[in-house]
């Protein structure tokens, strides 16, 4: 397979001919300018962003009676969960943000959630006055919830609330997509976080932390054994520096987060 790299996102680009414009009275500059005509009331929850998952055995992106079948796609591959782009056996990917997040099913419908892992909807934390030294000190909380308590999961083993630790990433199109990673590949999660930790830029000849986005990972699909069978899971290999095109877009992303670009402002809970 062809190692995918990362390129200036043209996927969604249409080409406006002569003909299109004067049939609609306008330059290139006014279309351009009709770009968000009939969107001015979206909000940042009516987007959606797309999820990077890889193709198990049991997928019902394979199974081909299912809605989300994608034709040609095979195990072990990653795909997009929106668009059905098939990325291959491995995808190049730049990290923009970090997550982490709670649920709890019942039933198969989500019971309980929690958007950053520390207070979920059954377990709010409140501020109380320790009776034996009389300080405010925070109590409850997805910390001291029962479900999230190891041994509360099905037959005693697990939890029954299920933590996810999440990535917003840049795809090879320079598009985002987000990825999450859960119980048997929290360890990936965390061997991701340790090398993006690692990661140094020079300025002004001193060594200082590197944004995230400024470093591409290769993700590829690696076996994992255990008692319920075998299952496929991410490996993560540092590739190189992120191409400056690629790092504006995914700066940019990441200002959307806070605050600093409004009209851009995404969501990728898990």
């Amino acid at each position: 397979m062809t190692e995918q790299a990362l390129v200036v996102p043209d996927s969604k680009a249409l080409t406006v001919d002569q003909e299109l414009l004067d049939s609609l009275g306008m330059s290139a500059e006014q279309l351009s300018s009709e770009a968000h005509a009939g969107f001015e009331n979206l909000r940042p929850e009516d987007y959606q962003i797309p999820r990077l998952q890889i193709a198990q055995a049991m997928s019902p992106q394979l199974v081909r009676s299912k809605p989300e079948y994608i034709p040609n796609l095979m195990v072990g591959q990653y795909f997009n969960t929106v668009t059905g782009e098939i990325y291959g056996d491995s995808i190049i990917v730049v990290p923009v943000r970090y997550s982490v997040s709670r649920i709890q099913f019942k039933d198969k419908a989500i019971d309980c959630r929690s958007s950053d892992g520390i207070e979920g909807a059954k377990s709010p934390l409140r501020t109380v006055t320790n009776p034996k030294t009389g300080k405010l000190e925070k109590v409850g909380g997805c910390a001291q919830c029962q479900f999230a308590k190891w041994g509360s999961g099905k037959d005693g083993k697990g939890t029954d609330c299920k933590e996810y630790r999440n990535w917003l990433l840049l795809d090879p199109n320079g598009s985002p997509i987000s990825m999450s990673f859960k119980s048997s590949s929290l360890v990936v999660a965390k061997q991701w976080i340790t090398l993006l930790s690692g990661r140094k830029i020079l300025v002004n000849g001193v060594k200082q932390d590197a944004p995230r986005y400024l470093t591409t990972f290769e993700l590829k699909a690696v076996e994992k054994q255990s008692t319920l069978g075998t299952f496929l899971i991410p490996s993560v290999k540092v590739i190189g520096p992120t191409p400056g095109v690629i790092a504006k877009i995914a700066s940019d992303l990441n200002k959307s987060f806070k605050g600093e670009i409004a009209d851009n402002a995404v969501d990728h809970e898990e």
